[in-house]
């Protein structure tokens, strides 16, 4: 339990994956601990072609789409509770650690909502 009388702070590291094979992230953010992971991509400005790597924190599927909408890519983890529909697989080298590449509609009420 961190002490009431401490700050907390969240440093978010970002880093383009096209043709940038630098060691060091092409933006940092820093924020309180205050601020949700999610709000982050708001403050984001999307480069095309780019492939942003996240994890499951920032995923809001209306802020996503907006990386779409952009011409650039995302990656991310998948929360336990991720309702989806599989379309169709692509094929993967599992010896390289990919577990899947999947093409998936969301399922449920917010999804069909958004």
């Amino acid at each position: 339990m961190p002490n009431p009388s401490h700050g907390i702070c969240r440093l978010h590291l970002w880093d383009t994956c096209y043709i940038r094979l630098y060691l060091y992230p092409a933006v940092v953010i820093i924020t309180t601990g205050k601020v949700h992971d999610v709000n982050i991509l708001d403050q984001l400005i999307i480069e095309l072609g780019a492939i942003y790597i996240m994890d499951r924190g920032y995923l809001d599927f209306v802020r996503l789409y907006k990386i779409h909408k952009a011409s650039a890519f995302f990656v991310t983890r998948a929360k336990t509770n991720f309702s989806r529909r599989r379309l169709y697989s692509q094929p993967v080298d599992k010896s390289a650690g990919v577990q899947c590449d999947q093409i998936v509609v969301l399922k449920g009420y917010y999804a069909k909502k958004d």
